[in-house]
């Protein structure tokens, strides 16, 4: 399932199933940031696919601090 809140040029993935990125719901709304777990538990061909995502809300510079202090791949790299 896609999350459309998250800014894909800030979606990364990091080493212990971290998952970082910048959210928000329009508009309307400011940044949010997230520092979390992801997990993708079973993908079958696109048909059944089952993951965990937790959403942490943290402030711009945990978020920031973390990146630079952690191994994180951008999101875009994957697809």
């Amino acid at each position: 399932m896609e999350r459309k809140d998250i800014y894909k040029d800030s979606h990364y993935y990091c080493t212990n199933h971290d998952e970082v990125y910048t959210y928000s719901a329009g508009a309307m709304d400011s940044f949010h940031y997230s520092i979390g777990k992801y997990y993708e538990i079973l993908n079958i061909e696109g048909i059944l696919y089952i993951s965990y995502h937790n959403r942490n809300e943290v402030s711009k510079e945990e978020y920031e601090n973390y990146l630079s202090n952690h191994e994180c791949t951008l999101i875009e790299q994957f697809n």
